[in-house]
This record gives C-alpha cells, sequence and structure tokens, in this order.
C-alpha cells in the first residue's frame, strides 16, 4: 500500500487482496473487510493516515513589562524595600512583593533584631503602601 494514496486507490487494493488468502491469517478478516476501512476512514478522517509534518514556530521572547507608576508614598515604599535588600523588579507583580514582604519579614522582626521594633513596624507600612497599588 503506498503511503500517499487516495481512499479509491486503498478499498481497490483492499478488494484486490481480500480474494487472496494471507499466510497465517486467521478464519476472522473483518479488519480486511474494505466497509470496515470506509467506517475507519470516515470516524477517523483521512488526515488521521497521513504523516504529520511539525511545524516549529521560532519562539519570541516576551517583551519586559513596564515599570509601574507609582505615588511619591510608593515610590519611597519601594525603595525601602530595595534599601533592605529585597531587589523588587520595576515591574514587580503582587506575589513578588509578597514574597519580598516575608524574606524582610523574617530578616528585620524583632526576635531576630535583638528586639529592634522600629524597622519591622516600618516594613509593615511600606507594604501596605505598595499593596494599595494592586487595589
Amino acid at each position: 500500500m503506498r503511503a500517499q494514496a487516495s481512499f479509491h486507490e486503498i478499498l481497490e487494493e483492499k478488494l484486490q487482496n481480500q480474494d487472496r488468502p494471507q499466510p497465517g491469517a486467521s478464519e476472522n478478516r473483518s479488519y480486511q473487510d474494505p466497509a470496515h476501512l470506509a467506517y475507519l476512514l470516515g470516524t477517523l478522517g483521512t488526515t488521521y493516515f497521513r504523516p504529520q509534518t511539525t511545524k516549529i514556530y521560532p519562539v519570541q521572547p516576551k517583551p519586559s513589562p513596564r515599570p509601574h507608576a507609582l505615588s511619591q508614598a510608593q515610590e519611597g515604599a519601594y525603595a525601602f524595600f530595595n534599601l533592605y535588600g529585597a531587589e523588587l523588579p520595576g515591574a514587580f507583580t503582587q506575589k513578588e512583593l509578597k514574597r519580598a514582604f516575608r524574606a524582610l519579614a523574617l530578616k528585620l522582626h524583632p526576635d531576630m533584631n535583638k528586639g529592634t521594633v522600629g524597622p519591622f513596624i516600618e516594613l509593615k507600612k511600606n507594604y501596605e503602601t505598595l499593596k494599595l497599588h494592586f487595589s
């Protein structure tokens, strides 16, 4: 059977081969019945039997998002986070902000800084200020 044969050519070939006995074939020849083949082609479609060509599209890099337009208070809060080592990108997401807050909270917590409460309270205020940008 040819690889790029049409439906009619395949059907004719199956009809010609039906009369010849297949070596080692069982008595049940329903898989060779042309009606069975027509049913399979009708349900699966002819594209199922053709070799599929894969199309490879070049991957385009995503453009980097623009930095947020922050108010003056939010700019100060953003500078506070970067001052203490959070390294928030200019176009940070809410998830990145929360991750940075939690990392700095562990670092500035009074239990870790010999009871110094000031930076931790400042961190919470700055977090609330930046969180308002997303609501």
